[in-house]
C-alpha cells in the first residue's frame, strides 16, 4: 500500500507544480537565503566563506541552463582612489535575440552581517527568475545573470563589470535587486537614464507595481548607494528595486534569514518577475532620452506621464487653481467680507506656526524628558500617535478660542474659506516642486488639480455641495499622500538612526506637518460643511456634549500618548543602538588607542569583562600625528590601547629615472585575504603616476585596495625627485574586519554590550615599510 500511495502523492504535488509553471516560488527563493546568510553567514570580499557563496551560486546557475564563467578583475574606481579584486559571476542563457535582458544583484555582504536582506534577498529572487525564465520555451532575448562581488567596498563589483567586452556589448537593460530592510515594501525607487520605456514596460508589468518618481529625488539626497549607479553612469538603462521595510536589521548582526520576510520575498519576487517578462516582450534596442514621471495606484495600478504631459498636468493645475482661487475668495468674502478674508488668512498662518510650534514643542520635551536623544527609535508609532494627537489638541485649542472672540475677530467658517486658505498653499507647493523636483510634482498638481475641479464645478455656497466635493479631495490626497507618509516614516526612523548624526528634532514635525497639510483641510472642509454655522442654528443638545468633552478627552489621550513614550524602550534587540568602535595601532611609535562612538551619550562598554581603562571623552584624531581618521559621531570616547601584532608585513625598494624621477615599489605581505590596504604617500606629496589610483585627502595622497589577496601585494608609485629625502614617510595601512582579543564570527572582544547595542567595528594598523637595497638609477 505505501509502494501505491507515495507515488500518488508526489504524482499530486507535480501536477500541482505543473499547474503554474512561471509562478515565482517564494519557498525555492528562501531555500538560497537560508543557504546564503544561514548556512555560509556573512561573506565579505575576499572571505572564504565569499567563496563558499560563489561556488553555491554557480552550481545553481549551471542547473539551470546557464552558462556561466567568472570574471575575475583588478577592478578600479579612480574618482574614489580605491582598488579591488574581485570574483563577478556572469551568467548566460541564450534568446532569439542576442541582446540580453539582466537580472542583477550583490552575493557579498558586510562582515558584520549575515546579509540576508541586503544582499541573499536579492540574489535568491535572481536565481528564482533566472530559473523561470530559462525554463520559458520562448524567449526574445537572451537572460544574463549578474550577481556582483564587493559591492559593499565601494560598488568594485559593478566597476569591474562595466569593464567587462561581452557585459557591455550585449546587455540592452537590466534590473538591480537590493535592499536595506526585511520586509515589505519592494518599490521601484531609481530608474535610467533615459527611463521612458523602461517604466513603460514596468508599468505593463502584471503584479507587484510599488514605487513613484519622488522617491528618486529622495535617493539623491541620501548618503548611500547601489550598483545601479555604477552601470547607470555607463549608459546602461536599469530599474532598481529594493525591499525597504524594517530597515533596523540593515547592515548589523540581525539581517538574518528568520528576520527576512515571506511577503519581502514574494513582492520582490513578483515585481522582478513581471517586469522582467515585460521587458522581454519590449523592444530592448529602443533607447529614450525622457526621465518619466511614474507611480503606483495603491499597489493595484501604475501610471506613467511624460515630461512633458507631466510639467502641462502641473501647469493646467495651477491655472484651474488660480480660477478657483478666485471663485473661493468671492464665496469667502460673500460670508465674511474683505476683512474676512484677511482674517482667515491671517487664523490659517497662525494656526500653521501654533500647530509646527506644538509639534517642535512636543518632540523637544519628549528628548528633554527621556535619558537618549533618539526615545522614539524602538517604538515610533508611539511617538507618531503623539503627534498627530499634539496636531489635533492644538487644532481644537484653536477653534475653541477664536468660538470665544467676537464674530469681528473670527476666521470665516465656510468650506470655501479653508479652500482658499489650501489653494493658496498647494499652488506654492505645486510651483515649487515643478521647479525644483519635477518628478515629485505630481504629488502636489494632482491633489491641486482635483480640489481645483470640485471647487469650479461644485456650488461652493452650498455646504451639501462643498461637502462631497471635500470627500472627493479627501479620498484623492489620502490616496496619494498617507500610504506613502507611512512608508516614508517606517524608512525615516532607522535610516537616521543609521546615520553617525543626531536627528535633528525639525525633521519629524516637519513631515507630519507636511502630511497633515495635505489631508487635514479636506477633513475641516468636511467637519465645516456637515456643522451649520451659530448664526444659522443652535447647537444641539448632543453637540453641545460633544463639543464640552472633546476637548478634555484630547488632553487625555495625549496625556496618555505621551506616558506611552516615555515608558517605551527606546532600544531593543530587534531594533538596538548602532555604535562604532575601533583600534587604531602605529606601530611605527608604538602607540595605540581604542575608540567607541554613536549617537547616544554613554560610553556601553564592561569595564569589569576586560575592557580598557582609561576611557575619555574623544576629540580631534585619534592619535596626534598620525593619519587615522576619527569616528564622526557626536559622543565618542578614547582609552589607551596596546600593540597587537600587525596583520601585514611591508618592504620598499627604489630606483632613479634618467629624469630624475624615483619609483618606489611597497610590498605588503599578509597571510589571509580580505583585508583592506592603504598606501599613504609623505604628506603634501603627489605621485606623478601609481599602478593604483589613489586620491588627496586631508593633504596626504592615499591609494586604497579592498579585499586584498592573501600574498604578497605590490604598489609601483613615481615620485618626483624634489620627494627623495622623504621616502622615509611612506606608510601602510592595513583595516581588519575584526578587533583584538574579539570571538567568533564577528570577531568582537565580549567587553562589547551587544543585548540592545549592535557594533560597527574596525582595527586600523600603520607600518613603517622596511626598506630594501636600493636599485640601480633606471636606463
Amino acid at each position: 500500500m505505501r509502494a501505491l500511495i507515495l507515488p500518488l502523492i508526489w504524482t499530486a504535488l507535480l501536477s500541482g507544480c505543473a499547474g503554474r509553471p512561471n509562478a515565482f516560488s517564494d519557498q525555492n527563493a528562501r531555500t538560497h537565503v537560508n543557504q546564503l546568510a544561514g548556512a555560509i553567514g556573512s561573506r565579505p570580499a575576499g572571505s572564504d566563506a565569499n567563496r563558499r557563496a560563489r561556488e553555491y551560486l554557480i552550481d545553481q546557475l549551471r542547473f539551470f541552463g546557464y552558462t556561466v564563467r567568472v570574471q575575475e578583475a583588478q577592478a578600479q574606481r579612480p574618482e574614489l582612489g580605491i582598488s579591488a579584486h574581485v570574483f563577478n559571476i556572469i551568467a548566460i542563457v541564450p534568446g532569439a535575440r542576442p541582446d540580453a535582458l539582466g537580472l542583477m544583484a550583490h552575493y557579498d555582504s558586510r562582515a558584520t552581517t549575515p546579509g540576508a536582506g541586503d544582499d541573499a534577498l536579492g540574489v535568491a529572487v535572481a536565481l528564482e527568475c533566472a530559473r523561470l525564465l530559462a525554463a520559458r520555451p520562448v524567449r526574445q532575448h537572451a537572460v544574463m545573470v549578474l550577481l556582483t562581488d564587493a559591492e559593499e567596498e565601494g560598488l568594485m563589483g559593478a566597476a569591474a563589470l562595466v569593464r567587462d567586452p561581452e557585459v557591455m556589448a550585449r546587455l540592452r537593460a537590466y534590473i538591480n535587486l537590493d535592499a536595506v530592510g526585511a520586509d515589505a515594501p519592494v518599490p521601484l525607487f531609481q530608474t535610467g537614464p533615459g527611463n521612458g520605456w523602461l517604466v513603460g514596460a514596468w508599468a505593463r508589468a502584471g503584479a507587484a507595481r510599488r514605487g513613484g518618481s519622488y522617491q528618486v529625488e529622495i535617493y539623491k539626497r541620501l548618503p548611500s548607494d547601489t550598483d545601479f549607479s555604477v552601470l547607470a553612469g555607463a549608459g546602461v538603462p536599469g530599474l532598481n528595486f529594493a525591499a525597504v521595510g524594517d530597515g533596523y536589521a540593515y547592515h548589523t548582526p540581525r539581517d538574518t534569514p528568520d528576520r527576512l520576510t515571506t511577503r519581502a520575498i514574494a513582492e520582490m519576487g513578483t515585481a522582478a518577475l513581471s517586469t522582467a517578462e515585460s521587458l522581454d516582450r519590449a523592444d530592448l534596442a529602443q533607447r529614450s532620452q525622457q526621465q518619466a514621471v511614474y507611480f503606483d495606484v495603491a499597489g493595484a495600478r501604475a501610471l506613467v506621464l511624460r515630461p512633458s504631459f507631466s510639467s502641462a498636468f502641473s501647469v493646467l493645475a495651477i491655472v484651474l487653481a488660480t480660477i478657483a482661487l478666485v471663485r473661493t475668495t468671492r464665496v469667502t468674502a460673500a460670508a465674511g467680507g474683505l476683512s474676512g478674508v484677511l482674517r482667515t488668512f491671517v487664523w490659517a498662518l497662525a494656526g500653521v506656526l501654533l500647530v509646527g510650534a506644538a509639534l517642535l514643542g512636543m518632540t523637544a520635551l519628549l528628548r528633554e524628558a527621556r535619558e537618549v536623544y533618539h526615545p522614539w527609535y524602538a517604538h515610533p508609532w508611539r511617538f507618531w500617535v503623539l503627534l498627530v494627537l499634539t496636531l489635533f489638541v492644538t487644532v481644537e485649542i484653536l477653534l475653541r478660542a477664536g468660538d470665544r472672540l467676537p464674530r469681528g475677530w473670527r476666521a470665516v467658517r465656510h468650506p470655501s474659506a479653508v479652500w482658499m486658505v489650501t489653494l493658496v498653499c498647494w499652488l506654492a507647493m505645486a510651483v515649487g516642486a515643478e521647479g525644483f523636483v519635477p518628478a515629485a510634482a505630481y504629488l502636489w498638481s494632482v491633489p491641486l488639480l482635483v480640489l481645483a475641479l470640485v471647487t469650479i464645478v461644485a456650488p461652493s455656497a452650498d455646504r451639501s455641495a462643498a461637502g462631497a466635493g471635500a470627500l472627493i479631495v479627501l479620498a484623492v490626497t489620502g490616496a496619494l499622500w498617507l500610504p506613502e507618509g507611512r512608508e516614508m516614516l517606517r524608512f525615516g526612523v532607522p535610516m537616521f538612526g543609521r546615520l553617525p548624526i543626531l536627528t535633528p528634532l525639525a525633521v519629524y514635525p516637519a513631515a507630519v506637518l507636511l502630511i497633515a497639510a495635505m489631508v487635514a483641510p479636506a477633513v475641516l472642509a468636511v467637519d465645516m460643511a456637515m456643522k451649520p454655522p451659530p448664526r444659522d442654528a443652535p447647537l444641539t443638545p448632543g453637540r453641545r456634549r460633544l463639543r464640552i468633552l472633546l476637548t478634555p478627552a484630547l488632553l487625555v489621550a495625549l496625556s496618555v500618548a505621551f506616558a506611552a513614550c516615555y515608558l517605551a524602550e527606546a532600544y531593543t534587540y530587534d531594533r538596538p543602538l548602532q555604535r562604532a568602535v575601533q583600534y587604531v595601532a602605529d606601530h611605527g611609535t608604538g602607540r595605540a588607542v581604542w575608540e567607541v562612538a554613536g549617537v547616544e551619550p554613554g560610553l556601553d562598554v564592561d569595564l569589569t569583562g576586560g575592557a580598557p581603562s582609561g576611557w575619555v571623552p574623544a576629540t580631534g584624531p585619534p592619535l596626534s600625528g598620525v593619519r587615522a581618521t576619527a569616528l564622526p559621531h557626536p559622543f565618542a570616547f578614547r582609552a589607551p590601547g596596546v600593540i597587537q601584532p600587525a596583520p601585514v608585513e611591508a618592504t620598499w625598494r627604489s630606483a632613479t629615472a634618467p629624469d630624475g624621477a624615483i619609483q618606489v615599489d611597497v610590498a605588503v605581505t599578509t597571510s589571509r585575504s580580505g583585508l583592506t590596504l592603504l598606501f599613504l604617500a609623505p604628506p603634501g606629496v603627489v605621485p606623478a603616476g601609481s599602478s593604483l589610483p589613489g586620491l588627496v585627502r586631508e593633504g596626504a595622497w592615499v591609494a586604497s585596495l579592498a579585499a586584498a589577496p592573501a600574498g604578497t601585494t605590490v604598489l609601483s608609485v613615481t615620485f618626483p625627485a624634489a620627494a627623495a629625502a622623504r621616502l622615509g614617510e611612506i606608510r601602510v595601512g592595513a583595516v581588519d574586519r575584526g578587533l583584538p582579543g574579539g570571538e567568533g564570527w564577528l570577531r568582537q572582544p565580549p567587553w562589547l554590550a551587544s543585548a540592545r547595542t549592535v557594533w560597527h567595528a574596525r582595527s586600523l594598523h600603520l607600518v613603517v615599510p622596511v626598506a630594501e637595497a636600493r636599485e640601480p638609477a633606471l636606463r
